[in-house]
């Protein structure tokens, strides 16, 4: 039965060896044995925190602390996997290869296999929890990563599509734009063109005008006018005087003639006095002389009027052909031509000055446009490439998380 009873405990110590070591290790009390419980993929505050949980899934009411030697320590808890009675339970975490050294107090000593084969047994049923605890939340914090970098890989995607898209559109945008730019600069060169034809036509009609404009002989005629109208206005003053010269002695021969037929009654009356009748006849002659004198400038005087007159009519005719040329040239009128054809090329020359630059501004957004859309076909194969990685790797993602039975 001794023997018996050995062999158990042989066997009990085996297994525990097998699962957890069973060692010697510092703690809060001095060196004492433990079991070492390994846990994969965890640091302290995860192995802390699964003991934790794994001891309150067995006495709800116990409550962990953290005392010296960063050590993990439950206050009369009750285990009976363990004990019957309430114990006191130490953790250490040993980060080298991420284990628990879990310590059991019975109050009489600490837990070993040799001395407490069945607690030490009980021990080793709360690693395993530890360690099955360990599993699901490892597991549950691999699917919840899993998760995330599906829910992270799908939001890359996303954005990854968005900007191909993005791209593709941009490109067409630029492509098209640039057909339009191609277009305009075109156009305006067309117009431009029209535009040059006119200026030159206009200015060919500038230069014809302003030809015939200094060829005519416009201050010629105008000197000559104003001579003309000065001698006609002299002439005109000389002719009226020498009217009114004529009319005075006009006047004064019928004054004469008054006179002598004056004398000549005198003369009748005084038929026997010769001295008288010779004193009448002298100032009848002296009377007939006088009107032949006036008769003479009267003569003389037409005359004159005459050439006057002839001098007149040959100024006015010449100051009149003059008005008819320069009415027929209208002065004003072609310097205001002149002037309207000026600001008209000058306007045109402005308008070319304005489509160079727009057809150089167009062109130049043109080149820039294809510059851009090359560009963004580089990229857009770089993001197909990615699209199509982030693609498989989503599908890799998704059939692990399958694989794990989400």
């Amino acid at each position: 039965m001794n023997k018996f009873i050995l062999l158990v405990f042989a066997l009990t110590a085996w297994q525990i060896q097998a699962q957890f070591k069973e060692l010697s290790y510092p703690m809060s009390k001095g060196s004492q044995n433990g079991f070492k419980i390994k846990m994969d993929s965890v640091d302290q505050t995860l192995a802390f925190d699964i003991m934790s949980k794994t001891i309150a899934d067995k006495d709800p009411k116990v409550g962990a602390t953290i005392i010296s030697f960063n050590e993990l320590f439950f206050d009369n808890t009750l285990l009976t996997v363990i004990s019957a009675k309430p114990i006191d339970v130490y953790a250490r975490f040993d980060g080298i290869d991420t284990s628990l050294i879990v310590f059991v107090d019975l109050g009489n000593g600490f837990v070993s296999a040799i001395v407490n084969p069945n607690e030490a047994n009980g021990v080793q049923q709360l690693g395993l929890a530890i360690q099955q605890k360990t599993k699901l939340i490892n597991h549950q914090n691999n699917i919840d990563t899993l998760k995330a970098r599906i829910k992270n890989t799908e939001a890359q995607l996303e954005r990854v599509s968005d900007d191909l898209k993005a791209t593709e559109d941009a490109i067409r945008n630029n492509i098209k734009g640039a057909g339009k730019d191609d277009q305009q600069v075109a156009k305006t060169e067309t117009k431009l063109q029209d535009n040059k034809a006119e200026i030159m036509e206009t200015d060919t009609l500038i230069m014809r005008k302003q030809k015939d404009f200094n060829t005519f002989p416009l201050n010629a005629i105008k000197s000559e006018n104003e001579i003309k109208n000065s001698a006609l206005k002299a002439n005109r003053n000389a002719h009226k005087n020498l009217a009114k010269a004529n009319v005075k002695s006009e006047n004064k021969i019928r004054d004469y003639k008054v006179e002598i037929d004056v004398n000549n009654a005198k003369k009748t009356l005084a038929t026997d006095d010769k001295k008288e009748l010779r004193r009448i006849e002298k100032n009848i002659d002296k009377l007939n002389q006088k009107i032949a004198k006036e008769i003479n400038e009267i003569v003389e005087n037409s005359a004159r009027m005459k050439v006057f007159t002839a001098s007149i009519v040959a100024d006015s005719v010449v100051i009149s052909a003059n008005n008819s040329k320069l009415y027929a040239f209208d002065e004003a009128g072609r310097l205001k031509e002149l002037k309207q054809l000026r600001a008209k090329s000058e306007k045109l020359k402005a308008k070319t000055e304005k489509q160079q630059s727009s057809i150089v501004e167009n062109k130049l957004e043109a080149e820039q446009k294809r510059k851009e859309a090359e560009t963004a076909a580089k990229n857009v194969e770089k993001l197909k490439i990615k699209q199509a990685m982030l693609k498989a790797e989503l599908d890799a993602l998704r059939a692990q998380l399958t694989a794990m039975g989400q």
